[in-house]
């Protein structure tokens, strides 16, 4: 995670203070930072964020051995679309339209995600607009429907994942998702706001 992800998650954190009960997030003036690996344990998590259910933001030196990090993107950071397209472009990937609302949620169809990339492309050369609206690749099982070796490593601070060892165990469905899209796409939280992620 980059730093102007950390800065929008101490300001969301920040915004919420007062609306839980504290005893489901203590009062934060600020959200921790964790900047290097080898100087964090499992032991340090627990004890000082998992127990006491305080937030903090992994710096993207946790990531960096990961697959999806050294393939998927380019040196400068960008989407490396050609990578992409040659691994999954005749999946079909699911994706939402951020311009409409259907209740809680946006409308979703499904495509090739070559056809996705396509648009994605014509997005961005469109000055970030589009008739077809703001278009989101949301909620694809990608660990579900191909293996997911290479792609990501669980870090350890994550590994009591219950929830997805049940559905693994019925091999029926997980809760591993892929999001991407351009700048503009985001994701509701809940009724009561939006959480929006820097993109690309």
């Amino acid at each position: 995670m980059d730093r102007e992800t950390r800065v929008f998650a101490e300001n969301h954190f920040r915004g919420l203070r007062g609306r839980l009960p504290s005893r489901v997030c203590p009062p934060l003036d600020r959200v921790d930072f964790i900047e290097k690996p080898d100087s964090f344990t499992y032991a340090d998590f627990f004890k000082g964020y998992l127990l006491p259910n305080v937030p903090c933001v992994f710096s993207s030196a946790f990531t960096e051995s990961w697959g999806c990090r050294k393939h998927w993107v380019t040196p400068s950071g960008k989407p490396d679309f050609d990578y992409l397209l040659q691994n999954y472009g005749d999946v079909v990937v699911p994706v939402a339209n951020c311009g409409v609302q259907e209740y809680n949620s946006n409308p979703k169809e499904h495509m090739p995600l070559r056809d996705y990339i396509s648009y994605w492309k014509e997005f961005i050369q469109g000055d970030y607009s589009s008739p077809r609206g703001c278009l989101y690749l949301k909620d694809w099982h990608l660990c579900r429907d191909f293996s997911a070796e290479g792609v990501f490593t669980l870090p350890v601070y994550f590994s009591s994942d219950w929830l997805n060892e049940y559905w693994d165990f019925l091999d029926v469905d997980d809760y591993r998702f892929i999001y991407m899209g351009p700048t503009g796409t985001w994701t509701r939280r809940s009724p009561a706001g939006l959480l929006r992620w820097p993109a690309l």
